[in-house]
């Protein structure tokens, strides 16, 4: 038994981490019918028989399209070509069968029913433990607490370091480090940033924030001091740019010289990509664990490549015989 990755035929990350881990590299297609059904196809299906499977599944913002193809499908869609995806693999014989998600869709939702019952994530877990998954990896968990209970082995891969090493190499590298600042646009995400500002050896800053309702937040208070600073915003995702873009003015109103956004998941959601374009921060980094299509892209966005990162942490955790 070998190890097989598996990932969409335009996944740059899926090739990165065949060749990093040294795996044969299978690649899948998604399309849709017009009713807008997915419909998944396996290029070498036949390579999966009696293998160890990586199926490397990354998730893409939907774009707005009048054609009824895969490129404007929604994050369920996707959810449900993967579901489908995986049923073909054990059917097909795979000895088992990993997932790499890079942004584990419905993260979010670790509660359900005003904060009562357990939220649709732990659904997601059930269906992928049904279908013979044996283990998730996924990066940045919005709620890492979800790991305990997700119903199947869930890695989190935490991109503290990646994103030390990447705001170093940007942004702090011969320049004087006591002039930046690790913020997190809420308390959610304070320990991410205040790990991140360790490890940069600089200092650290968060807000607090209220949600309006679900796709309405609003930042409303700054603990830490960011004056005469040079401030580097952190957070895992970022999807309406509401919070990112909030925080951004509130930075600046407490006398931030200039904000520079860092974000894992760049979910983008419809007319993110033209706030923040039109916002004051001078530039936003993101990760490729969301694919970016063309209608997202705009000047002050800068992408940064986690495969290497992600082979690193993984390849020991892998069943590779």
């Amino acid at each position: 038994m070998g190890l097989i990755v598996i990932s969409q035929s335009w996944s740059s990350l899926g090739q990165m981490l065949a060749s990093c881990l040294k795996a044969d590299l299978v690649k899948i297609t998604i399309d849709q019918f017009a009713d807008l059904e997915v419909t998944v196809s396996f290029q070498h299906l036949e390579k999966v028989k009696n293998n160890n499977i990586l199926l490397v599944y990354q998730l893409f913002a939907p774009k707005i399209s009048s054609l009824y193809r895969i490129e404007r499908s929604s994050i369920n869609d996707q959810l449900m070509a993967l579901l489908q995806a995986i049923d073909f693999l054990k059917s097909a014989g795979a000895s088992s069968i990993q997932l790499l998600v890079p942004y584990l869709p419905y993260s979010r939702q670790d509660l359900a029913q005003d904060k009562k019952l357990p939220g649709a994530v732990y659904m997601l877990g059930k269906c992928l433990k049904a279908l013979g998954v044996t283990a998730v990896f996924a990066c940045d968990l919005h709620e890492p607490g979800i790991v305990e209970s997700f119903g199947l082995p869930l890695h989190n891969i935490d991109l503290a370091q990646f994103w030390a090493q990447t705001i170093s190499t940007n942004f702090i590298r011969q320049n004087n480090p006591e002039s930046y600042c690790i913020v997190s646009p809420d308390n959610g995400g304070r320990e991410r940033a205040q790990k991140i500002a360790a490890l940069c050896g600089i200092s650290f800053a968060y807000m607090q924030k209220v949600r309006v309702d679900s796709d309405m937040p609003q930042v409303d208070a700054l603990v830490g001091e960011v004056r005469g600073k040079q401030v580097i915003l952190v957070d895992d995702i970022v999807d309406t740019a509401r919070t990112a873009i909030g925080a951004c003015d509130l930075l600046i109103k407490n006398g931030a010289n200039r904000v520079f956004g860092c974000f894992s998941h760049a979910v983008l959601s419809a007319g993110a990509a033209q706030r923040l374009s039109e916002s004051r921060f001078e530039k936003v980094l993101v990760t490729n664990t969301v694919k970016i299509n063309s209608t997202q892209s705009f000047d002050k966005l800068g992408t940064v490549f986690i495969a290497d990162y992600i082979c690193q942490r993984i390849s020991t955790g892998l069943v590779k015989s």
